[in-house]
Formats: structure tokens, C-alpha cells, sequence
């Protein structure tokens, strides 16, 4: 199997700061209101990023089960993405 040819194109929009809402729960719902009629698989996998107070990135896949405007509940873990990548 060739690796190269399961890749997709996601470059369909941009990013631009103009076109985000100021609110990250209406961002979200908007973002994966988009997954879902793109019928994406797991339109609500994502990857969770912070930072420690010494600096060091972590990152990691998380599924919420829900969102209801003020937070995402129920987040089952994946796992944790190693730094450097």
C-alpha cells in the first residue's frame, strides 16, 4: 500500500482571524457543525494542547462526548503525543 495516496486535502479554507467568532463555544460549534456535513470520520476527535508552567508542550487526542456552550464534558483520552514530534 502506498502511504502517500491516503492522504486527504484539507486545505479547502483558511484560517483568518476576521472570520473567527470572539466566543470559542460558538467557534467550536461552528467548526464542527463543518466536520459533520463533510461527514468527516470522527468529526469529533481533536487534538487537546497546553502548556506547564516550565514551558513544556503536551499534546493529546481527546473525543468529547458533548458540548453545551459553555464547555466540553466528557473527554475520553487518546494518547499523549510525544515532544519533541
Amino acid at each position: 500500500m502506498n502511504i502517500a495516496s491516503l492522504r486527504c486535502d484539507y486545505m479547502g479554507k483558511s484560517l483568518n482571524e476576521a472570520d473567527v467568532t470572539p466566543d470559542p463555544f460558538q467557534q467550536f460549534q461552528r467548526w464542527f457543525d463543518e466536520a459533520v456535513r463533510a461527514e468527516l470520520p470522527m468529526a469529533n476527535a481533536m487534538t487537546l494542547a497546553t502548556v506547564s508552567a516550565d514551558n513544556a508542550p503536551s499534546a493529546r487526542i481527546v473525543l468529547p462526548n458533548r458540548a453545551n456552550g459553555t464547555r466540553c464534558a466528557r473527554l475520553r483520552r487518546g494518547g499523549r503525543l510525544p515532544h519533541p514530534f
